[in-house]
């Protein structure tokens, strides 16, 4: 009675081989075409439980997967001992899945045959990147996609594959091999692009990875820049002499993106220098846009005001946001300088006395 009810739940199936199970013996009581949790919409498939033997698990679990479950996330430690078994579970019991995380690109091919899956979310993708990647070509109704590029990242002959109904992508690279899946990934519905990167890790600097990118997907309407550097993630504490970074340096690449609607730019482990002429030509490149936030972690208060040297040393104030917000007349949400302004603001801006 109370099965019909459970939407969710984690199970922790051994590497051991296959024992009898009360979930297997359950499931012969069942009528033909009837589950166990026939409402079940959510998996959580994990052999990483603090307080469970591997060899006191129950394969048998795999009997509570029904056609409802739509969410599957697969934290296996040691894969290549039952990923076949899941994988064809997965697709008998849950013909209509739509969704999968799981942490490497190891699964990409064994899930193939989920021809429906509209998000996946790989923590890494290893080996050969590019010819991993091209097996979601299987996926042709795929909407999301997010992974981490791995350090070991091998290049492969390249070629281009094409992911038409893609519409949002999420890349974290920290080491500086992204650009192959610029060059060839084709990504015609793409509209949001959240890329997190180390500038440092590219010869020229955040140029190559920015122009990549804008050379590929023109076509964006979101954009969402996380700038940083690798020491001060994995550290995990500030770098004693932040690097500087000017915004308009991240800025130029970018001008072949003239659709934007939504730009965010955030800036860990560097100091952003930037000034109004900077908000200039950002109103200039896309007088469109409907949200403009930049922000940065490293010493905030001096990251947004001023530039040294020969470069100028203009404040970004309220009135230079205020003189942004005439020049871009659908902004409905601002923030910058440690400032933020949302539509009430930005409108008596515009029009206020």
């Amino acid at each position: 009675m109370y099965a019909c009810f459970v939407q969710e739940i984690t199970i922790f199936p051994p590497v051991s081989v296959p024992m009898p199970s009360v979930w297997t013996e359950l499931e012969t009581l069942l009528p033909e075409n009837e589950w166990i949790l026939p409402c079940l919409r959510v998996v959580d498939v994990s052999s990483r439980h603090p307080y469970l033997e591997m060899n006191a698990g129950d394969r048998g679990q795999l009997a509570l997967l029904s056609p409802s479950v739509r969410e599957v996330t697969l934290i296996i430690s040691n894969p290549d001992e039952n990923k076949d078994e899941f994988c064809d579970a997965f697709r008998t019991r849950c013909p209509n899945l739509q969704t999968v995380f799981t942490e490497v690109s190891w699964w990409t091919g064994l899930l193939s045959q989920h021809t429906q899956l509209r998000t996946l979310w790989f923590s890494q993708i290893m080996g050969q990147c590019v010819a991993k990647a091209a097996q979601l070509v299987a996926w042709p109704a795929l909407e999301s996609l997010s992974f981490e590029v791995s350090r070991f990242c091998k290049d492969p002959p390249h070629f281009p594959f094409r992911l038409s109904a893609l519409r949002t992508l999420s890349i974290g690279d920290m080491y500086g091999n992204t650009l192959p899946f610029f060059t060839h990934m084709q990504l015609p519905a793409l509209r949001t692009l959240s890329y997190e990167f180390d500038p440092s890790k590219f010869l020229i600097g955040a140029h190559a990875p920015l122009g990549a990118l804008a050379a590929a997907y023109p076509h964006l309407s979101t954009l969402n820049l996380f700038v940083v550097h690798s020491r001060h993630i994995f550290a995990n504490t500030p770098l004693s002499t932040p690097e500087c970074l000017l915004l308009r340096d991240l800025l130029r690449p970018l001008t072949p993106i003239r659709d934007l609607r939504a730009l965010l730019i955030y800036v860990g482990g560097h100091l952003l220098l930037y000034g109004p002429k900077d908000l200039r030509a950002i109103a200039a490149a896309w007088p469109a846009l409907l949200e403009l936030k930049i922000g940065a972690t490293s010493q905030p208060e001096l990251a947004s005001t001023r530039y040294e040297g020969d470069l100028e040393e203009e404040e970004v104030t309220r009135d230079a946001l205020a003189e942004l917000a005439r020049a871009m007349p659908d902004l409905c949400s601002l923030r910058v300088a440690g400032i933020a302004l949302d539509w009430r603001e930005l409108e008596f801006a515009r029009y206020g006395a």
